[in-house]
């Protein structure tokens, strides 16, 4: 008998772990959000968890297209040397008076450092040897574009780049001495389409 009750015993105590178990089971997936601080979701029917991540890929690729564009260099680069052709040849037929050779090393270093850099943004201009000066203007600013070729920068291929602008404090910007290979002008004129059309900008004359 005795051993008979400890087999009912050992069964019943069999019996309610098993219970345990599938209550244990059963709760599982609230306990593991309840102790990583997760909310379980209810099974979606079929077809449902692609609609979802097609939600996703849409809001995701709106949030891309309303971030800034990171500003990028399009073109940048100095005035042409050849635009001094016809000093440096006066310094070179005067050079044994020794000052010439200064004025030539100045007209050089000068020129070099007259930097000129296009981005989709803006218009970067540089000058100076030794202290540097940068003046920006903003490309929706930009009004009218002039293309300027006296006869000798013609022979030489260059060419001066006349910016009329609706910024006060340079109206008119002067790019001197760019050679015409550059084609400079024609990406600064598409350049400012483009920003104007990203900024949603229009020029507007007053009389």
């Amino acid at each position: 008998m005795r051993i008979h009750d400890k087999r009912l015993q050992a069964g019943r105590n069999q019996m309610i772990e098993d219970k345990c178990d599938d209550r244990f089971l059963e709760n599982r997936d609230e306990r593991f959000g309840q102790l990583f601080g997760e909310r379980t979701q209810p099974h979606s029917e079929p077809g449902a968890e692609d609609e979802r991540l097609r939600d996703l890929l849409v809001l995701r690729c709106r949030f891309d297209r309303t971030e800034p564009m990171a500003e990028e260099t399009i073109w940048r680069g100095a005035a042409s040397q050849l635009k001094n052709l016809g000093s440096f040849i006066l310094c070179f037929l005067f050079c044994w008076l020794i000052v010439p050779i200064f004025i030539g090393l100045r007209r050089y270093l000068e020129t070099k450092n007259n930097v000129f850099e296009l981005t989709t943004e803006r218009l970067k201009m540089t000058q100076g040897i030794f202290s540097k000066v940068t003046e920006t203007l903003e490309l929706y600013r930009v009004k009218d574009i002039e293309v300027l070729q006296p006869f000798l920068y013609r022979i030489v291929g260059l060419e001066n780049i006349k910016v009329n602008t609706s910024d006060l404090s340079s109206p008119v910007i002067l790019l001197d001495g760019v050679s015409q290979k550059v084609g400079f002008a024609d990406k600064l004129r598409n350049q400012v389409e483009i920003i104007r059309a990203q900024k949603n900008v229009r020029e507007l004359d007053i009389e």
